[in-house]
């Protein structure tokens, strides 16, 4: 027999809504762990079934307790080893037996968890915490979360096909991702890439569908509140206080407190829990006041918002509506820290910066700290693409010049060039050598809106198809607007400015418009992230695998946080790349060439094009600047470069009669090309050998 079939022999008698929610979840074609039914009798030989049938071979499994009556916790399911069951399996029986007769239990696969979470339906929201069990049992670091709309639709739609029952009452659902190894402290985040550790399938788990009480909405909450919880009356003096610390105290809340002998001013707390826990779900069910944080008895509690209390001991407390100009001083603490943490996987954040402008749905501190980050990974990561694009400027732009290239061993810097190989050949035409830089230190901001500003000019014309040009342009313009409010930002900051309120309303604004950005090909971004993280950030989360990959990015943020006083971060100073952007065409031709033999003066414009390792073919870029044929040639300031040689030859005076390229006429026949005799081969310009010139430092 196999184990469906063992399902659908036993499934019509079974009570336990816990149980049929689980095989019923097998039919909604999500993925779940193998399941297998069992009455309390037949435990024993199921899971000796289970041994020979489910074609698992670990050595445990996990054995669910399915009561008739929902008691979250009170009797714990528990892992079995297979090697040796029987023991366990009939002390199973004997709390079953003594506390849920009618009740049966689920074997299933032991999943490895790193995480776990709990979604809401009806209110469209999923929070995820740490382990299997850490959402549920209220353990500690969490994260709130929008659904889809689009992805609620279908699952209900799918559940309430396989079962009506779903259409009567509110539901939980519970899911745990074995994504990452679980005995992992942090996952290391910089390392990610962006394809092939988001695009993966197989990894979520969903695990139970559970009957609820009506869940909590979740509003914006009122200014100065930051603690999720409700209060059934609105308000309320704390008189009786229990503390909950685990699922160790269902048992108690389970038998002491319901809605007929809840003692008055009776307040649960739960220091780590969520409004989707276990604890919270009881306190629900029984109309008990619930806070997600530390209490105290003579406390008075309001609920100034659904999902929101916050103390309130003389009454005083008058809502305001929320605005995230009141959480300026931790926005910039998160755009602080993005500038000193760049990691390309911080775009995940953009799901953060659109709660940050309209509805938090946890700690809003917390949440304009993320958006901070994410206001400084859009500029950052903005300014890598723009340069990393710059490179191709010698080949596909038909007006570069050394300019360019110069900017970018610049933008770069000497010593990060080495660092890239073991020997540099300097301007290199990788393009992750350019997202270097805002890796490795902080950024000037108004250098940043400089050098976005220069990038924006060169993009605009010269650019073959598929290269820079118009979009990059305008994704350039877009960048340098939110790096010059970061800026002014920074100096409201420092000044204690009261003008927070009306200058950052303008950058929220402008990196909305940054967010939706397109190169020649698709998102701007999608070089070294996934649209995914903006779409979920506007919409809310569809991939489920999604909102575990972001739970894990900030687990390491908050560690990063933690530790961040002691990690020494360096400047990455762009000053002469910011000046390279003065050499213009006409400056070149008339002071890089000129006095040649002579030194240029310290720190003076001239001085930045020399001692560079810069190949002769970025010297000397395709177009009219860099062909020797042309009459705009520009020298490059090396005196035994070969190209520069080249052209005062073509050009010299031992043959005047030469002219550019495309009106050239031959010596001694002057016929142009165009002109001359059928059937006689046409002499060609010498064809020239192209060398690379490198200039090495005395």
């Amino acid at each position: 027999m196999t184990i469906r079939e063992w399902n659908n022999a036993r499934k019509s008698s079974i009570r336990s809504q816990k149980a049929i929610g689980i095989l019923d979840l097998q039919q909604t074609g999500r993925k779940t762990p193998t399941s297998m039914v069992s009455t309390i009798e037949e435990l024993p030989h199921a899971l000796s079934t289970w041994r020979k049938n489910s074609g698992h071979n670990t050595r445990e499994v996990f054995v669910r307790t399915c009561p008739v009556t929902p008691r979250h916790g009170v009797i714990d399911s528990t892992k079995i080893d297979m090697h040796q069951f029987l023991n366990q399996a009939w002390r199973m029986q004997r709390i079953m037996r003594e506390h849920e007769p009618d009740g049966c239990f689920v074997i299933q696969e032991l999943l490895d968890a790193h995480a776990s979470a709990v979604l809401s339906p009806q209110q469209r929201y999923i929070i995820v915490g740490g382990g299997t069990d850490g959402i549920t049992a209220g353990h500690g670091e969490t994260i709130t979360l929008d659904l889809y709309h689009g992805f609620v639709n279908d699952f209900l739609y799918r559940l309430r096909n396989i079962n009506p029952a779903y259409e009567q009452d509110n539901y939980e659902i519970e899911l745990v991702s074995t994504r990452f190894v679980n005995d992992v402290p942090v996952i290391d985040v910089p390392h990610l890439h962006h394809t092939n550790d988001f695009d993966y399938t197989g990894k979520t788990f969903y695990t139970q569908v559970r009957k609820a009480g009506d869940h909590i909405q979740i509003e914006a909450p009122p200014e100065g509140v930051e603690i999720n919880g409700f209060i059934t009356e609105g308000v309320v003096v704390v008189n009786n206080l229990y503390t909950a610390n685990g699922l160790e105290n269902m048992q108690w809340l389970e038998e002491n407190i319901t809605p007929e002998k809840c003692p008055e001013g009776f307040v649960v707390a739960e220091p780590n829990g969520s409004l989707l826990s276990h604890i919270a779900a009881h306190c629900r069910g029984a109309k008990v006041p619930y806070i997600v944080g530390n209490v105290e008895v003579g406390e008075r509690w309001v609920e100034p918002a659904s999902g929101w209390v916050v103390k309130d001991q003389d009454g005083s407390f008058k809502p305001n509506p929320y605005n995230p100009a009141d959480y300026f001083t931790e926005f910039m603490e998160g755009v602080d820290f993005g500038n000193k943490f760049y990691c390309k996987q911080f775009s995940w954040l953009a799901t953060y910066f659109h709660q940050f402008q309209a509805r938090p749905l946890q700690n809003p501190k917390e949440v304009a700290f993320f958006a901070g980050i994410f206001a400084a990974w859009i500029v950052k990561a903005t300014f890598s693409i723009s340069v990393g694009e710059m490179r191709h400027a010698n080949r596909r732009k038909n007006n570069a010049t050394i300019t360019n290239s110069v900017f970018l061993h610049h933008v770069v810097g000497k010593d990060n060039l080495f660092k890239m190989t073991s020997v540099s050949k300097g301007v290199t035409e990788t393009r992750k050598h350019y997202y270097l830089p805002a890796e490795i230190g902080t950024f000037d901001w108004s250098q940043v809106a400089d050098i976005l500003d220069f990038c924006r000019i060169n993009f605009r014309s010269g650019w073959e198809s598929s290269y820079g040009g118009k979009k990059y342009g305008e994704t350039c313009d877009l960048g340098k607007e939110c790096a010059v409010w970061l800026s002014i930002l920074e100096k409201v900051l420092i000044d204690n400015d009261d003008q927070q309120y009306h200058k950052l309303s303008p950058l929220l604004a402008a990196i909305n418009k940054l967010e939706n950005a397109q190169h020649n090909t698709g998102h701007f971004f999608n070089k070294f992230t996934n649209k995914r993280s903006f779409d979920m950030a506007t919409k809310g989360i569809d991939e489920l695998n999604d909102a575990f990959m972001l739970y894990e990015i900030v687990r390491y943020i908050r560690h990063k946080r933690n530790i961040q006083n002691n990690i020494k971060v360096e400047h990455h100073d762009l000053t002469n790349a910011v000046r390279i952007i003065q050499a213009k065409p006409n400056w070149l031709k008339n002071n890089l060439y000129k006095n040649k033999t002579e030194e240029p003066e310290p720190n003076s414009l001239r001085s930045l094009f020399y001692d560079l390792i810069i190949a002769d073919k970025r010297r000397h870029p395709n177009g009219k600047y860099g062909s020797i044929h042309s009459s705009d040639f520009i020298k490059c300031g090396d005196s035994n470069c070969h190209t520069c040689e080249e052209h005062e030859m073509y050009w010299s005076e031992d043959e005047p009669e030469k002219k550019e390229e495309d009106g050239y006429i031959f010596p001694e026949m002057h016929w142009s090309k165009d002109d001359w005799p059928k059937g006689i081969p046409s002499p060609q310009p010498e064809k020239k050998e192209e060398y690379d010139v490198y200039l090495v430092e005395n």
